[in-house]
């Protein structure tokens, strides 16, 4: 099911539940005050009366309109009264939608509501394969204390260098995401905050209502495999290709990691070139420098990854025991 298709099920569910609430609460009011009930009966006896003199084409029928409006406010005053007197809400018998904007239709007018915008965040942050960990992991919180100023002694360049180097690329991507096609490779040692920009760049983009996968390179592969081995089982009924192919961001964590099959370095030719070509911005994440992804992929897949990515490399001590002692 679509994303779309998704929503509008929620908001009709939401408009159902709503309706179901409004009957138990005019059953209960009912019982405890029969007179709400005759209120109601001639409430909607005065609205059949309206709809007929709406339609009617005596010469006076504004006034009798007018007449029939003055009776039914005066019977909605009555009631109000009632439930005042009695502790509740004036309003307590009018149907509540989660919404008020929209009644739980995600629509005013022909424009999406904001409730709906917010929605199709939510399903993002859920489709897009991320936890709470966005909360922690972001821009906002990357620590730049963590990171040595000791250079590296075969790129001249010290810890804390090279994440500056690396934050600034992360946030110039997502600013530029709409305005040149981009993409990134973070490579380097491990614990040195690769995935954690990696979470940033997704935060981010999610927040701007873009549409983002983040699969480390295991789960990756296994999603493709499992379904080029149960193609036409129930249980795999899409081809998660088409996801993972037309998504606006996919992120491809820990690239290296999963075990190399020659099914795994063909998918991972297909998935990087397909995304290419159809201008879709890829992020991959490696421990492996370049010299050892070229042992572990084709050189045409690295050939494309080196000539169409910002390589962007990380090399400091495992900041997360610091963060563990610093905790």
């Amino acid at each position: 099911m679509s994303i779309q298709k998704a929503i509008l099920k929620e908001y009709e569910r939401s408009r159902t539940n709503a309706e179901i609430k409004l009957k138990e609460l005019t059953k209960q009011i009912y019982t405890q005050f029969p007179e709400i009930k005759t209120l109601d009966s001639e409430i909607s006896k005065i609205g059949i009366e309206l709809a007929k003199a709406t339609l009617s084409k005596s010469g006076d029928i504004e006034a009798l309109i007018t007449e029939i409006n003055e009776k039914n406010m005066d019977l909605q005053i009555k009631k109000a009264e009632i439930l005042h007197a009695n502790g509740y809400p004036k309003d307590f018998l009018t149907i509540k939608y989660n919404c008020s904007k929209c009644n739980d239709t995600g629509f005013i007018g022909k424009d999406r509501c904001s409730c709906y915008k917010q929605k199709l965040i939510n399903y993002a942050y859920k489709e897009a394969n991320l936890s709470m960990v966005t909360k922690n992991e972001n821009f906002d919180t990357f620590d730049f204390s963590y990171y040595t100023d000791t250079a590296h002694p075969n790129l001249n360049m010290s810890g804390k260098e090279m994440a500056k180097l690396a934050y600034n690329a992360a946030l110039d991507f997502t600013s530029n995401f709409d305005l040149k096609f981009n993409n990134l490779l973070f490579t380097g040692s491990t614990g040195v905050g690769k995935t954690f920009l990696c979470n940033a760049i997704a935060k981010e983009l999610l927040d701007k209502g873009k549409t983002v996968l983040y699969l480390t390179a295991f789960e990756l592969f296994k999603k493709i495999e499992d379904y080029r081995f149960n193609k036409g089982d129930n249980d795999f009924p899409e081809d998660p290709l088409n996801h993972i192919l037309s998504v606006d961001l996919l992120i491809i964590d820990d690239l290296g990691s999963e075990f190399l099959t020659s099914l795994t370095t063909a998918e991972l030719f297909n998935c990087v070139n397909a995304r290419l070509l159809n201008k879709k911005h890829t992020v991959i994440s490696t421990n492996l420098p370049l010299s050892e992804l070229k042992n572990h992929y084709s050189d045409r897949t690295l050939s494309r990854i080196i000539g169409n990515y910002s390589i962007l490399e990380v090399y400091d001590q495992d900041i997360r025991f610091k963060k563990i002692s610093k905790a």
